[in-house]
């Protein structure tokens, strides 16, 4: 393991290993996401068009989809077997949703030409999905996933709705403004995500993350901390990057804990390269991110024993 800051090792938190290039052969990778196994990652162009699974161990490259905006916030089911992706439609602003059967490649259509839709839940052979201020739950299947035999309401899910933050609990919608409760500031949130265990939301609003429970309380600040996903239920992975007014000039990979930044760690060489959009595996045991040119790369964290 590479200890990225030997003179500061009181404060290290995660041993990390140097991060290893994917070599994926003429393509361009975007904003990985992990399979549930950690053995691939999905990805995409930089806009989000079209949609690919790269291989971890050998940057083996598979397309799954060519469509626009089939990227964007591309999710895999929990046993690995479907794929949830978009469709942009330019021309009417609108967005399909379709399922993918991996084992068969077949492409089911879950919704037509409907409204944008930023996070959706996949879970015990259904989808659920927030259209029109209201969850839509369907059931899917897959060769290896039945279709739940009765639908029912997940307990928490958060998304965004005309850029503000919004929990759906046990199917109740309530909108959530913790910036706006704290200093009557208001603000348009982004990047918003439930906690593994389902207690927290980790979201952006005015280029800073922070983490709340879910009546938007017990707020805490973790800086200006852009792309952040969960490690797990007390850690934080996110990229800080700054720009020229045009483009990203630097970015880092940075660990940040979910209830106490002053609690955080640099896990990438500080070595000039940017590195952006951060995915965490299932087990939190990997990291993977993209460059500005398209190449990913993986490298592997270890909490220290104490």
């Amino acid at each position: 393991m590479l200890l990225l800051s030997t003179a500061s090792l009181s404060a290290q938190e995660f041993t990390v290993s140097a991060p290893r290039h994917i070599a994926v052969a003429g393509h361009a990778c975007y904003h990985p996401q992990f399979s549930p196994d950690g053995n691939e990652l999905l990805v995409t162009s930089e806009a989000f068009d079209g949609l690919a699974l790269v291989s971890v161990a050998d940057g083996r490259y598979r397309i799954l989809s060519e469509l626009p905006g089939a990227g964007y916030k591309a999710s895999m089911s929990p046993d690995g077997s479907m794929v949830v992706m978009r469709e942009a439609h330019l021309a009417d602003q609108s967005m399909s949703i379709h399922t993918l059967d991996l084992a068969t490649m077949q492409r089911s259509t879950v919704v037509s030409h409907g409204p944008h839709v930023n996070n959706i839940d996949i879970t015990r052979g259904q989808l659920t999905i927030p259209l029109n201020s209201r969850l839509s739950i369907r059931a899917v299947s897959s060769t290896r996933m039945k279709a739940a035999a009765r639908l029912a309401t997940p307990a928490t899910l958060v998304t965004e709705e005309d850029l503000k933050m919004v929990v759906y609990r046990n199917g109740t919608r309530h909108v959530v403004d913790p910036i706006l409760a704290r200093d009557g500031r208001d603000v348009n949130y982004c990047w918003t995500s439930l906690s593994p265990d389902g207690t927290r939301l980790l979201f952006i609003a005015h280029n800073t993350a922070y983490t709340s429970d879910l009546d938007g309380n017990d707020l805490v600040d973790l800086g200006p901390l852009h792309a952040p996903v969960w490690r797990d239920n007390d850690w934080v992975v996110g990229m800080i990057d700054s720009d020229d007014g045009h483009v990203i000039t630097e970015s880092d990979i940075h660990i940040v804990a979910a209830r106490d930044s002053s609690r955080r760690q640099l896990l990438t060489p500080a070595d000039g390269t940017v590195k952006m959009f951060p995915t965490v595996s299932a087990d939190g045991r990997k990291v993977a991110y993209n460059t500005l040119d398209g190449e990913l790369y993986i490298f592997n964290i270890t909490p220290i024993s104490r």
